[in-house]
């Protein structure tokens, strides 16, 4: 064979070759891209939707309530006034559930996926005004706990609040993992919500005529218990309950800031 021909037909063959290669590394990235939509389509739907999660935690409505539990006040030697009550805009109107993070692990054999969500109450859940609640309680315990008597005419004291802000960190965690080992599939899921922590923050000021004695951001903070996947209405329930209980921590740490002066 002429050398020439030799060069062509040894480059015809480089070419096919590499155009095989080609082909076959394009056939593997198709592969892998499905591979991997796939898992991520298997892990998503392992895990419930928020809009799953809003319905369940939707279902169920409750009230606020004050639990009188505190030691009573031996004996009242002044008279305070609460010449100022504010609560701000604390909740948004509807329950939501909010995706704060998803993480997605694909090893082909070990796969991970992971999602955090958070509870976001809304007052159209809550039986109760939540305005009137929190004022109505703050007054039951002064009056109970307290040294003050609570007065709507001319008192010793005069108090300021305002409620600043209800903190509520309620998170729903979600986890898939699915392995593949050889000609085998084993997945996993977990659920768990909660526990879930409430912290109500409020300003206070005492005032003795022009003088201010007490000027502080008091708060008041409770913690739920965990629940399950089937308990999730249970779980909003408990967190309308820490809201209640986190008040009742706010009011008496107000009243034993009063006691002290």
């Amino acid at each position: 064979m002429h050398p020439l021909g030799s060069l062509i037909h040894v480059g015809v063959i480089k070419r096919g070759v590499l155009t095989e290669r080609s082909t076959s590394l394009n056939h593997t990235r198709r592969l892998m891209r499905t591979f991997l939509g796939l898992l991520l389509i298997i892990a998503t739907t392992g895990c419930t939707t928020t809009t799953d999660l809003e319905r369940a935690v939707q279902a169920r409505t409750g009230g606020l309530a004050y639990v009188h539990d505190s030691h009573k006040a031996e004996t009242k030697d002044k008279t305070l006034a609460l010449t100022s009550f504010v609560a701000d805009d604390l909740f948004d109107r509807a329950t939501t559930v909010k995706r704060t993070s998803t993480f997605f692990l694909p090893l082909v054999v070990f796969n991970l996926f992971r999602s955090q969500d958070n509870i976001q109450l809304g007052h159209t859940q809550l039986k109760t005004d939540y305005r009137q609640f929190f004022r109505e309680s703050l007054v039951e315990e002064i009056q109970r706990s307290g040294r003050y008597n609570v007065t709507d005419g001319e008192a010793d004291y005069a108090l300021d609040v305002r409620i600043r802000k209800v903190d509520i960190a309620a998170p729903i965690n979600q986890r898939f993992l699915l392995v593949f080992p050889v000609f085998i599939i084993f997945w996993q899921t977990a659920f768990t919500a909660g526990p879930a922590d409430v912290s109500v923050v409020a300003e206070v000021k005492l005032m003795k005529a022009q003088t201010a004695l007490l000027t502080k951001e008091i708060k008041g903070t409770y913690r739920t218990s965990a629940f399950g996947k089937g308990a999730l209405p249970d779980y909003a329930t408990a967190v309308i309950q820490a809201v209640s209980l986190a008040t009742k921590d706010l009011n008496e740490n107000i009243v034993a800031e009063l006691n002290h002066i």
